[in-house]
């Protein structure tokens, strides 16, 4: 969901262009940026420490590889009401360069919501890789 503050930090930012003010605007940027990746970064550090992730050069996603295939966690994740898109899905070679065992996972939400999905994939992957308990049925 949007946040209340929405219209007033899209004018904020083109008041501020038309100040010229556009290095203060890639300093708030560069900053609401840094917060959510730290808390994304974080989160998943602390819930899923054997995940890795190359440090994004630029844009607004981690790249996470999984270990496993990341179609099946994917809809895990969403029986946990967290919705991830498998890397296979966003790659040109589809998995022919092991992108199915990626996620991509955007870091534009509110800081504590990044941090309270971390958790919730961590669920999902146990779910994921889980066995279902057997059932004994008596007569």
């Amino acid at each position: 969901p949007r946040s209340t503050l929405f219209p007033y930090t899209t004018l904020f930012r083109s008041a501020a262009l038309l100040n010229d003010a556009h290095d203060d605007i890639v300093r708030w940027r560069l900053e609401w940026l840094r917060t959510r990746h730290a808390a994304l970064t974080g989160a998943l550090r602390a819930a899923r420490p054997g995940w890795t992730w190359p440090e994004p050069a630029g844009g607004l996603t981690l790249w996470v590889r999984t270990g496993g295939d990341s179609s099946a966690f994917a809809q895990a994740a969403l029986r946990q009401r967290v919705a991830v898109v498998p890397g296979r899905l966003l790659s040109a070679s589809g998995d022919a360069t092991g992108a199915g065992e990626y996620l991509r996972l955007a870091f534009t939400q509110d800081p504590d919501v990044l941090a309270r999905a971390a958790p919730l994939l961590a669920s999902a992957c146990l779910a994921r890789t889980t066995p279902p308990r057997s059932v004994r049925w008596s007569a």
